[in-house]
């Protein structure tokens, strides 16, 4: 390997090389400027070693989205709509091509107010009401993600549940829906699909 060597995780010497190789070209392009015709590749290659994957990890795995992609994939039609959290949503669709009924790129009022329903598995209304809105839209899954489903460990006022208490006054005292679903979500909501903290519920 150029880089690394990979029975001692050590870098190895040719790495060592192009080092003082490309020290040796500045030398030589600072005193005879015609000279720099050898820096300029000497630099290039060396660039190409200094943004190797050891120096810079930057591969993106979300491992429980990953394993909920292939069971949508294998298990779900083509047609059947999914609703849930705008972020997940937009990875649904660009790794499953299922309709969604929120999506992060667009921004207008319509949308806003589907938002706001949506989310409003995070509010205190009963998991009845939301089975209702989800109904309206045609949903026929619902991706849940319980640590959204919180008010600890967030700045005070930013979590879901307290923006929507300020909102819907009626059921401020009531329990959290998201609580109500994973206590209990039948006769409205069927768990189909659990990984680590993503569970995808049928709308029946």
């Amino acid at each position: 390997p150029i880089v690394f060597d990979d029975d001692k995780n050590s870098l190895s010497v040719s790495y060592f090389y192009h080092l003082f190789q490309t020290c040796a070209y500045t030398i030589m392009a600072v005193l005879i400027m015609r000279l720099k015709l050898f820096l300029t590749p000497q630099l290039c290659l060396l660039t190409s070693l200094v943004m190797n994957k050891h120096f810079w990890p930057s591969e993106y795995s979300n491992y429980p989205q990953e394993q909920m992609m292939l069971w949508i994939n294998d298990n779900t039609h083509n047609e059947s709509i999914f609703s849930g959290i705008m972020p997940t949503m937009a990875n649904l669709k660009l790794s499953t091509r299922r309709p969604i009924v929120l999506h992060p790129h667009y921004e207008h009022a319509k949308i806003r107010r589907r938002v706001k329903l949506m989310y409003s598995m995070f509010s205190r209304k009963p998991l009845k009401r939301i089975y209702q809105i989800l109904k309206n839209y045609n949903v026929t899954y619902y991706v849940y993600e319980r640590h959204w489903c919180t008010i600890e460990n967030r700045p005070l006022g930013c979590s879901f549940p307290e923006m929507y208490d300020l909102d819907d006054i009626e059921n401020r005292r009531n329990e959290l829906t998201c609580k109500q679903l994973e206590r209990q979500s039948m006769p409205y909501f069927k768990p189909v699909f659990n990984y680590d903290y993503i569970t995808i519920y049928q709308v029946m």
